[in-house]
Formats: C-alpha cells, sequence, structure tokens
C-alpha cells in the first residue's frame, strides 16, 4: 500500500499477498492463500478463507483467525502494545500477542504464551490453557476448562458447569471469581494427582484427605480451606514437616467440601 491509503481488499483466489503502510491499515484477504503484513500502525488482518499468515509489526494489531492453518507473527516486542486474536477455530497464542477472543458456538480451546494473556470463550464448552504468565481467563457461556498454568492466574467461569484445573502446587496461587455450587451452575476443582503427590487417588477427593481451617490437624489431610478468607492451600504430607502451599483463593467464599475437588 502506498502512503495514505488506509484499507486493502484481496479479491479472487490467487495465493496474493498485502503489505500496509505506517497508517492503521485493515487488509483482507482473498479465497487463496495470503500473506498479510500490516507494517506499522494500528491494523486489523483478515486472511479470509485458506491458510494465511498473519504478521503484525509495531502498533496493537488485531488478526482474525478463521483457519486451523492460520499463523500469526507479531514481530514487535514494544511491551505496552496489546495485539489481540479473534479467533473462531482452536488457537494458540504466537509470542508478542496478548489476548484471544473465541468466537462462535462451537467448543474450542486457546492456549496462552509466556506473556500476561487474557483470553475469553465463546457460547461453547472451552478450554483455556493460561500456560505462563500471570493470565485472566473468562470462560463465558457454557461448561469450561478453566487452567492458569505457572502464575498467579485470575480465572472466571461465568455461566455454566466449570472446572478449575490445577497442575502442580508450586505453580502459583490462583483467584478464582466465581466458584459456584447452584444448581446448573456448579463449579469443581481438578488437581493433576501425578503434580500434586500425597498419595491422593483419582477421582472426588475423600473426605478424610478435606479439613476447613488454616491447617492440617493430622498426617491424611492434603487441603486446607479457610472459608473465612477463601484461601485453599495443599500440604503433601499433612501433619508432617513439609509447609503446606496456598494454590488458590476463591473470593466467592463458598462453602467447600472434599466433594468439590476431583483428583484426575
Amino acid at each position: 500500500m502506498t502512503n495514505n491509503v488506509e484499507n486493502l481488499i484481496l479479491t479472487g483466489i490467487s495465493d496474493i499477498n498485502g503489505t500496509g503502510n505506517a497508517l492503521n491499515n485493515t487488509i483482507i484477504g482473498n479465497a487463496g492463500i495470503n500473506t498479510l503484513n500490516g507494517g506499522m500502525g494500528d491494523d486489523y488482518l483478515d486472511g479470509g478463507a485458506g491458510a494465511d499468515n498473519l504478521v503484525g509489526g509495531i502498533g496493537n494489531d488485531t488478526y482474525l483467525v478463521d483457519n486451523i492453518g492460520d499463523l500469526v507473527t507479531e514481530t514487535s516486542t514494544i511491551t505496552t502494545e496489546i495485539d489481540t486474536v479473534y479467533a473462531s477455530v482452536t488457537h494458540t497464542l504466537t509470542s508478542n500477542v496478548e489476548n484471544l477472543f473465541l468466537t462462535g458456538t462451537s467448543a474450542l480451546s486457546g492456549t496462552g504464551n509466556a506473556l500476561a494473556n487474557t483470553m475469553t470463550g465463546n457460547t461453547g464448552n472451552n478450554t483455556l490453557d493460561g500456560s505462563f504468565g500471570a493470565d485472566v481467563l473468562l470462560g463465558g457461556d457454557g461448561s469450561d476448562l478453566l487452567i492458569g498454568g505457572a502464575g498467579n492466574d485470575n480465572l472466571t467461569g461465568s455461566n455454566g458447569n466449570d472446572f478449575f484445573r490445577f497442575n502442580a502446587p508450586t505453580e502459583g496461587i490462583d483467584t478464582l471469581t466465581d466458584f459456584s455450587k447452584v444448581s446448573g451452575n456448579t463449579d469443581k476443582i481438578h488437581i493433576l494427582g501425578s503434580g500434586f503427590g500425597g498419595g491422593l487417588l483419582l477421582g472426588t477427593l475423600a473426605s478424610s484427605r478435606f479439613i476447613l481451617g488454616t491447617a492440617a490437624t493430622n498426617t491424611s489431610q492434603r487441603f486446607i480451606y479457610d472459608q473465612g478468607t477463601g484461601s485453599l492451600f495443599f500440604d503433601v504430607d499433612g501433619l508432617g514437616g513439609t509447609a503446606q502451599a496456598q494454590i488458590a483463593t476463591l473470593t466467592s467464599l463458598p462453602s467447600l467440601t472434599a466433594s468439590d475437588i476431583v483428583v484426575i
């Protein structure tokens, strides 16, 4: 695109490319396999049909991903920029991209990167995995699986029977903003047994492995829940010599019991 031109729409079915300029460009591909390069500016890149290569650059860029083969490449590492992907297919954020919105009604998965990502589900049953970084995960409607990963993450299931997964007690302290036990909106905490240890058996947590309070009182207990603060702790040996670790804060202060925790 030459100077002072903002928008470019590729037509036909040939595999052709489009390159922007220093302005805020909107570039839309055709039915072929396109490479769209936004250049500088706050650009909007939509490859259209086909497995397209969408290349951002300096600026707050927006990418529309509608093909599992679409590749997003954000070349700018400026930390104050916010780049966003809107995906109607399962998508993993590539480097330097901060935000992901899943669109449509299909059951899709979204995976973050090493940045502090914000990922929002659609109306289907989504899996959102923050991976690394202090992430914000918003499930939206549907029965969603939210996995904060490493970092102190903020998890909101929204409507539906949602699942909050913890892979290890060393990943950080996640905030569960709306853990619910209401019929039709009954949430569960999923614990990866192989990552936690402590002799946990698969399935719904045994009542002997759970206690209300601030610390374990015997060597069998593994999960300690302080309902006054919403703090959930894990202690690999109960009243043994290993210190307990906080894994979550449930801000709605639900009446948590062992039956709300499932070992997977």
